[in-house]
């Protein structure tokens, strides 16, 4: 593929800092987790205005993209070709990022608002106006905002990358802000600790994944397979080996296969518990609940409950907004790298607008029919106490045909963490690589494989041995940089949006006036 060779200190960087994690974690156990968590406490709470504004901002600027001059521009230039259909792209986007943690949460964040809602809003628990306010909040923590997050930069990395022909960095992101600053040292610098803070969580991510699988295959054996050394390791293992080979195979084999295949599970088992669920309340109760997410979705999303001595914000929306602003810059590089030969409107449609429908749609179906059999006394919220991804367990199991769709679920669980952990692979290898470029992104195959492998040990030794809060907490302390990052990449989006000609290498791109020259869209 050329002349590449990795990056030393993009390469070593993240795999010190995960020793020194591990060593903390073996060594001093709880409280090794119990400081790190105090700190990203500390973290929410006196930035916790900075995270919610900062997101807002970001969610306006990619609306805003939408309908910029940047729009019409193309990544690469007028004559780039796309590497994947549209439809493949959807699916690589919708299974890489967000649909980790959509299938279980789906049902499960709905019962935890309408058992607990936060108490400034003077909502009693298991009332009507909790499970109101509950299908509100789950469609601001799993739609536009998060969403928005992921996308911001890797529009930035795709225009920096295909466009301005920058260096294959993180920090080229932020180059029409700082020029040829970012360059060297200190893009390296941000893509290591971007690279470690990510490793943690896919980490915590393959463990905890891993043990909700397990938990939900006790349930269907009766009880025959139980969580222990031997069953956490072939499924720790199995799903490591998949995404290795899966990442190795490139781009057009692996993850492309994957990924085109869990969207028909995806959409097979959403029109399943949409016609055995309560349809008419989905339909009902969904009309409801996005007509009040709309309406509600500037108060919501600055509401810090300054006054009222209620963390409800710091628990729930700021909190998710430092976990995926912890994945989001690593997920970039992947989105960034498949945008090429698209129009970054059309990228916004398919990497945004259309996976925050169908996020949507999956969040009202699936908590719908979670809090309509809470309401008719299933024991969904006492299920939530005992193991969050029970209730979407429990939920199944009250279906028709519940064993065949249990192992269906089970397959989109599987293949989503597949999915995610190839994309990270793919970007982090790519990262640790010098000598990458628009005609060939591909990094090399022994990169991959090395990384897969290390995560697939830590994940396994985490599970098994380790206290994985302080290494969880890590990712979720890495938000704090990345919403540094993120924020200055509002004003370099800006920037690029006013006048993107003087940014573009390609100039032949625009007329006199600097306004992009009309795309011809390629067809699928």
């Amino acid at each position: 593929m050329g002349k590449t060779k990795f990056k030393p200190m993009v390469f070593m960087i993240p795999i010190i800092l995960l020793v020194i994690a591990i060593g903390a974690s073996m060594i001093s156990g709880a409280s090794f987790g119990e400081g790190v968590t105090a700190v990203n406490d500390s973290l929410l709470s006196s930035f916790g205005w900075l995270y919610t504004f900062g997101v807002f901002a970001i969610t306006v600027a990619v609306f805003v993209a939408f309908f910029s001059p940047l729009g019409k521009v193309k990544v690469g230039g007028r004559s780039a070709k796309p590497t994947v259909t549209k439809k493949t792209y959807f699916s690589i986007v919708l299974c890489s990022i967000i649909g980790t943690g959509m299938p279980i949460w789906g049902a499960a964040e709905i019962i935890a608002h309408y058992s607990a809602p936060p108490a400034s809003e003077g909502i009693e628990a298991f009332s009507v106006a909790a499970a109101k306010f509950g299908m509100r909040a789950v469609l601001m923590d799993w739609t536009f905002a998060p969403y928005a997050v992921y996308i911001l930069p890797a529009i930035l990395m795709a225009f920096a990358f295909y466009n301005m022909k920058a260096p294959f960095s993180l920090g080229s992101m932020l180059a029409p802000l700082f020029g040829d600053r970012m360059k060297g040292k200190f893009g390296e610098i941000i893509d290591a600790i971007c690279i470690f803070t990510l490793v943690c969580g896919l980490v915590t991510s393959l463990a905890t994944g891993s043990e909700a699988l397990l938990y939900g295959l006790g349930q269907l054996s009766g009880g025959a397979i139980t969580k222990n050394a031997v069953t956490m390791s072939i499924l720790v293992v199995l799903i490591a080996a998949t995404f290795i080979l899966s990442a190795t195979t490139g781009l057009k084999k692996g993850i492309t296969f994957f990924s085109n295949l869990n969207i028909y599970f995806y959409i097979f088992i959403l029109i399943f518990v949409f016609v055995v669920g309560p349809t008419t309340l989905i339909m009902n109760l969904g009309v409801e609940s996005v007509g009040s997410f709309i309406a509600n979705f500037i108060p919501d999303i600055l509401n810090m409950r300054a006054l009222t001595g209620d963390n409800w914000a710091y628990w729930w929306p700021i909190f998710y907004f430092a976990v995926y602003l912890a994945w989001a810059l690593i997920s970039a590089v992947f989105i960034a790298r498949i945008s090429y030969g698209f129009t970054f409107r059309t990228m916004i449609i398919y990497s945004f607008i259309l996976p925050c429908l169908f996020t949507g749609l999956w969040m009202i179906i699936f908590s719908t029919t979670s809090l309509h059999m809470e309401i008719s006394g299933l024991g969904m919220a006492a299920t939530y106490a005992e193991n969050y991804a029970g209730v979407v367990i429990k939920l199944i199991q009250n279906l028709p045909f519940s064993v065949p769709i249990m192992l269906l679920f089970f397959a989109i669980v599987f293949v989503s963490f597949v999915t995610a952990a190839d994309s990270c692979t793919n970007a982090i290898a790519g990262l640790c690589t010098v000598g990458l470029t628009t005609e060939e992104t591909e990094p090399p195959v022994f990169l991959k494989v090395f990384w897969g492998c290390l995560l697939g040990i830590v994940a396994l030794v985490g599970s098994l041995v380790l206290d994985l809060t302080g290494i969880k907490a890590i990712c979720n302390v890495g938000g704090f940089p990345a919403l540094v990052i993120e924020v200055f990449g509002l004003f370099a989006l800006c920037k690029i949006m006013i006048n993107p000609k003087k940014y573009d290498v390609f100039k032949e791109d625009y007329d006199e006036y600097g306004n992009p020259l009309p795309q011809l869209e390629d067809k699928e």
